[in-house]
């Protein structure tokens, strides 16, 4: 099936405030929640919400076009199976809203903040928002509110200003569209993980953040396939490698006098170099993947030997692998087995 909108384009709202990209591949259980956080009469007029099926066999689009025949603001959107950074992508270009946020189809948005956040959209100038997310573990009945930049006063700042703790995230950042408009690169597609990308390969656009403590999205977490889990890391962290190099790439074309970008996307660069060093021992310790570990130790090292430091110094388990050659590869294997 090629790319359509089930919808005639003078069917959309001209000006909207908010674009928001929903990605609903399979997704027919939860869309339904997604959708209703966003069809409040506080903010219908004002956003539009673009529901992208990725080429998925499920029920999920006909609850969609349920909810578009009552709603205007929703727009059905169908392409062939590109992962989620093709919806991403898709979405952009499609985007008329002056400010640009996601959503994925099993996660939802609190209304009452989202009404507030499109209220303060007319008068905003900032590059992009910064708002914290709610991890919310429904089999636990747990939730976990992370704030990024909760030791910062809401209001306006450049990024020489702010120290994110931890470092921000999809779910946190708001964008206004034109800078991802004006992008010379698009987000990788077939590929997991490119949910970095969307954060980061921005940032040399970006002049300014405006610092909001109220959460909007609700994340589901806990659920066993994503690709976070360990099954899902076994099975995708060659593509957790491909993302972070065009992380490098980014933080590299960045010039020292972006001090402060510098900084935000280092910061992040460390956890991901940290991450794929910790994901490499999710995998049995073969030969093979020896050999995979020791390559990406010594490329990182060649581009970026002062990242390599830091994520020495960040994490106790890199720090035991290069100490030690990488001949404590299979012990720290067999640890991660047991867990």
């Amino acid at each position: 099936m090629g790319e359509c909108m089930s919808q005639p384009e003078d069917g959309r709202t001209k000006n909207p405030l908010l674009t928001v990209s929903v990605a609903a591949y399979e997704v027919e259980d939860t869309i339904e929640s997604a959708l209703a956080s966003l069809t409040d009469p506080r903010v219908v007029d004002d956003i539009e919400v673009l529901v992208v099926d990725d080429g998925g066999r499920d029920g999920t689009m006909a609850r969609v076009e349920r909810y578009a025949a009552s709603f205007p603001s929703i727009h059905p959107v169908y392409k062939e199976n590109g992962g989620y950074g093709s919806v991403i992508n898709r979405t952009i270009g499609l985007a008329r809203g002056k400010y640009f946020k996601q959503l994925d189809g099993d996660d939802w948005y609190k209304t009452d903040h989202l009404a507030s956040l499109v209220a303060m959209l007319g008068s905003c100038d900032a590059d992009c928002i910064i708002t914290p997310r709610l991890n919310v573990d429904q089999s636990r009945r747990r939730e976990h509110l992370v704030d990024c930049l909760e030791d910062y006063p809401e209001g306006l700042y450049t990024f020489d200003q702010v120290t994110f703790r931890p470092a921000m995230g999809m779910h946190e950042i708001c964008y206004r569209t034109r800078i991802l408009q004006a992008m010379d690169k698009s987000l990788s597609e077939h590929c997991f993980y490119t949910d970095v990308e969307l954060v980061y390969l921005p940032l040399p656009l970006l002049e300014t953040l405006y610092v909001s403590h109220q959460p909007i999205y609700c994340h589901r977490v806990g659920v066993d396939g994503q690709s976070i889990s360990k099954r899902g890391v076994r099975a995708h962290y060659r593509e957790h490698e491909r993302v972070l190099w065009r992380l490098l790439d980014t933080y590299q074309s960045l010039p020292d006098s972006d001090s402060g970008k510098r900084r935000v996307l280092g910061q992040r660069l460390v956890d991901e170099i940290c991450g794929q060093f910790h994901w490499f021992c999710y995998l049995s310790p073969t030969p093979a993947h020896m050999h995979e570990l020791i390559a990406f130790d010594r490329r990182l090292r060649g581009r970026c030997p002062e990242l390599v430091d830091q994520a020495s110094r960040a994490s106790r388990r890199v720090s035991i692998l290069r100490k030690s050659r990488f001949l404590a590869y299979p012990i720290l294997c067999a640890i991660e087995a047991t867990r």
